[in-house]
Parts: structure tokens; sequence; C-alpha cells
């Protein structure tokens, strides 16, 4: 069997998983993205790459990052991404990232959120409640002891 015969395989098995993942309306909108993201870089991707090597030895030898590596390590939300994510409105998020209240990146008129600092980004600005509250001056249990 030729390579490119193989690659064809491939594709076509991938377009009938996706096709499966799209047809199932127990799934979000999100959830499939994340599915299918899950078949592309760990089921297909290392059967493409053992099929390329075959083709091109010497080209995929050198060490180099993956594409999985790359967009783990700078993944990008779109504003309904984060949306779904954060439960915030999407015009609400565009907002914040006008007033600089979000971290963001703007490319011309498109904004996309950096997964890794919007993250650091809800740990910095998370409260956590203390377990024991302390009465504040003048409340009523040290007005009755007067």
């Amino acid at each position: 069997m030729t390579h490119t015969v193989e690659l064809k395989g491939l594709l076509r098995t991938a377009q009938a998983e996706f096709r499966a993942l799209n047809r199932n309306r127990n799934l979000t909108t999100a959830d499939r993205k994340q599915l299918k993201s899950f078949y592309l870089q760990h089921v297909l991707a290392p059967r493409a790459r053992k099929v390329l090597q075959g083709m091109y030895p010497a080209a995929l030898s050198s060490p180099i990052m993956s594409n999985a590596d790359i967009t783990a390590e700078h993944r990008f939300l779109t504003a309904k991404e984060l949306e779904s994510w954060l439960k915030i409105d999407a015009k609400t998020l565009y907002h914040y990232a006008n007033q600089k209240l979000i971290p963001h990146v703007r490319v011309k008129t498109s904004i996309r959120f950096p997964a890794d600092k919007i993250r650091k980004w809800l740990e910095s600005h998370s409260v956590t409640p203390s377990l024991i509250r302390k009465p504040h001056r003048g409340t009523r249990t040290q007005q009755k002891k007067k």
C-alpha cells in the first residue's frame, strides 16, 4: 500500500469520526471541539506521523516541537469560548478587554484571550472566605455588652 493511500484512509477515518460526533446531540459545541481536537492530537497525528516517517524519514527524525505541544502551551480562546467557560457574556468580555481588565491579545480587530493567562488572572481574582468571622465594630453583640 502506498503512503498516499494510507493518508487518504486516515482522512476518511477522521471524517467519519467527525460526522459521528456532529450527529451526537448529547454533546455541546465545546465538547465536540474538545473531542475532535483530542482525536486529531492523540489518535490521528501519531498514525500520520508514522506514515510520513515512511515517506520522509530524514525530515521527521530531527527533534522539533509538535503542533500539539505548541497549541497546549499557547492556546488562545475566542470570546465565545471564554463566554461558555466563565459564563460571562461575550459583550462583557469585550468591554473588559477594552478597559484592560482582562488579559487579551489584539490583532487588528480580533481579540483573543490566552488560556494560561486567564487561569492565572482568575486565581489572582478569586476570594476564599475565612471560616471565622470577626464582628465589626458597632455590631449588636458589642452594643449589648455596653
